[in-house]
């Protein structure tokens, strides 16, 4: 670590123009949010969002924490993109594609860089310069009694920081084992395993970020992330903030419940074991399909002194074209309730047309329907989760019939 580099005046000019240009862009945000009225929910949505993120990126961390040259080429990483008055690139946010060489590239594997450099800051100032990757390092990294694994001086420079209870972003000091984990493929599930302290949570939570921001799919979705308790929230919740991360929503495991049910014993292992296994997830899953169906006949409905009915056929082609979506009950239940009042109105009309009578319903009415309401109730039945359990576990044929060849 430099704090008497050569360039260390260079590299605070630039990174003061960084910030500058952030707080120009904060300020002409704020301005158009206050002066400007939006044409419609969405634009204003998008004017929260974008101020939210600037205040985000100027109130906590580093902005500018590395800077890496390529030929002729040089390129800043920091913790979000910064363009100029001309939309020009100033700085690189970490989580572009381009940047992941900065955090592959080590003395033992430049990865093409003629330079790999971090920035230290303190108070939004330039302290201490720490050059990763150079030249002469490069070359030095074909040597032969050179081997093994190398550790970063700004990992040993961030280990020895004093800390304040709180949990920040490392994006400055990522390995490249780490970065691996990362940027992995959304599908399959990613398991970080490890002994405390070795870095599974911040990794997790970067990882978090990296995906948030590279698949635009998961932006519009959303993301959460759980916590096993409030404090551990406490402790972690300042991190996707800080990289400029506002589409995900961090909540602890208790607060995932809001139901009616509370603890009042504990399981033996035995029993904790089954009702935590996969063939327990299964059996659920099958003891509410279970509960959907239709066998009652053809279902008639009446609109005034018009009477209509449905087949029985066409109600089991419905259902079976909704279970095979493999949605989750609630909005299974919904999409039958939309797709069989859809159904009934053009039955209705059709009928109304043989009968040269006018129709004076439509969808929302027959939804309105109590004998639609009872149907759909028996068709496709809503549950809280303890409704639910009390009702499986309170009926042993229910039961029976829904753990049939999955438990011993």
């Amino acid at each position: 670590m430099l704090t008497d580099h050569a360039q260390l005046d260079h590299e605070r000019a630039y990174v003061a123009r960084a910030y500058d240009l952030l707080d120009r862009g904060l300020a002409d945000t704020e301005r158009s949010f206050t002066e400007t009225l939006p044409s419609s929910r969405a634009t204003a949505q998008a004017l929260r969002r974008s101020l939210e993120v600037l205040r985000n990126s100027r109130g906590s961390g580093q902005l500018v924490f590395g800077r890496m040259d390529i030929a002729d080429d040089t390129l800043y990483i920091g913790r979000r993109r910064v363009y100029d008055d001309e939309h020009n690139l100033v700085v690189l946010g970490w989580h572009a594609p381009a940047a992941q060489r900065f955090y592959e590239a080590s003395p033992m594997d430049p990865c093409g860089l003629t330079l790999k450099r971090v920035l230290v800051e303190q108070d939004r100032v330039v302290r201490s310069i720490i050059d990763e990757v150079v030249d002469q390092a490069a070359a030095a990294a074909s040597r032969p009694d050179v081997g093994g694994p190398t550790v970063s001086d700004a990992l040993l420079e961030e280990l020895e920081r004093s800390r304040d209870g709180a949990m920040r972003d490392v994006v400055a000091t990522i390995q490249a084992e780490q970065f691996e984990i990362i940027r992995s493929a959304l599908t399959p599930a990613v398991v970080v395993q490890g002994g405390p302290g070795t870095g599974k949570t911040v990794v997790g939570l970067h990882r978090a970020a990296w995906l948030t921001f590279n698949h635009e799919d998961l932006r519009r979705s959303g993301l959460l992330v759980v916590a096993p308790s409030t404090a551990f929230l406490s402790y972690v919740g300042g991190v996707l903030p800080s990289l400029d991360v506002t589409d995900v929503h961090q909540t602890d495991l208790g607060s995932l419940y809001a139901g009616e049910a509370r603890v009042i014993g504990t399981d033996d292992e035995a029993t904790s074991r089954v009702k935590g296994s996969a063939q327990m997830a299964a059996l659920l899953a099958r003891a509410l399909e279970q509960r959907t169906g239709w066998s009652y006949g053809s279902l008639e409905l009446s609109v005034g002194r018009d009477r209509f009915v449905i087949d029985e056929q066409d109600i089991r082609s419905l259902l079976e074209d909704v279970r095979r979506r493999g949605l989750p009950h609630a909005e299974g239940r919904e999409l039958v309730r939309n797709s069989l009042a859809a159904l009934a109105f053009r039955l209705y009309s059709e009928h109304q047309r043989e009968e040269r009578r006018p129709a004076i319903a439509n969808e929302a009415t027959i939804r309105r329907l109590s004998m639609f309401t009872n149907a759909l109730d028996r068709m496709w039945p809503t549950f809280t989760p303890e409704e639910f359990l009390r009702s499986l576990y309170g009926t042993q044929s229910w039961l029976t019939q829904a753990s049939d060849g999955l438990l011993a």
